[in-house]
């Protein structure tokens, strides 16, 4: 989304030089600021300062109003509603596991308007008994409070949970209250041109590197 619909933006406004230190900005923000943008205390989507924000004043365009750059990510994201769509299988995929009689939560790092949104246009909101935010949570997964009010509402033992993410540092995070964590690198795999971070094996319980890898261990591990 960055490079089909914010850069072009941005330049629209004035915004100038290579794509290439659009990127450099926005990889030193999240290095330097750790998702500080969402991090607690949580505001809601609509009141807080852009991360695009913060980018835009390393690149050294510090008068921009933020306002202006709040449209352009707005923008942002309802261009990427456009191009998101399910894994085929998914939505099979989902029922199988609710017919174990299993339930099903969603924990992430976004904002809960964001995620329902995305869920409800991929129709398969309805499979999920909770749907756990940064935002609603008031902390980061890596704090572990969005995964503890997520066994909280589904009333689960975390020895009975499996978590499936692609962040060691978040996601991996869930180990720690006992939660078995599947690491997925299929995003890597999309994505070569990005260096690929080196994990040690012992941060994980499981790992898939395709989408039907996860079906397929999904299988194993809850027919046991």
């Amino acid at each position: 989304m960055n490079r089909e619909c914010i850069w072009p933006r941005l330049q629209e406004i004035g915004v100038l030089g290579p794509y290439d230190d659009f990127n450099k900005a926005k990889d030193k923000v999240l290095v330097k600021s750790e998702y500080e943008y969402i991090a607690a205390p949580i505001k809601p989507f609509s009141e807080v300062t852009p991360f695009l924000k913060h980018i835009v004043d390393l690149m050294g365009y510090k008068d921009f109003p933020v306002d202006q750059l709040r449209e352009i990510e707005g923008e942002g994201w309802e261009y990427l509603r456009t191009k998101v769509t399910c894994f085929p299988g998914t939505r099979e995929a989902l029922q199988w596991i609710r017919d174990q009689g299993l339930k099903l939560a969603v924990v992430s790092n976004w904002y809960q308007e964001m995620i329902e949104g995305y869920l409800d246009q991929l129709k398969i909101r309805h499979f999920f008994d909770t749907i756990m935010t940064s935002e609603k949570a008031g902390a980061l997964k890596a704090d572990l409070k969005p995964f503890q009010l997520s066994l909280d509402k589904l009333k689960v033992p975390p020895n009975r949970t499996i978590h499936i993410g692609d962040s060691i540092r978040h996601d991996g995070a869930c180990r720690q209250l006992g939660i078995k964590y599947i690491y997925s690198t299929w995003h890597q795999a999309e994505h070569p041109e990005e260096p690929t971070l080196a994990v040690s094996e012992d941060l994980y319980d499981y790992t898939v590197a395709t989408y039907p890898q996860l079906v397929d261990l999904l299988h194993d591990l809850i027919s046991v």
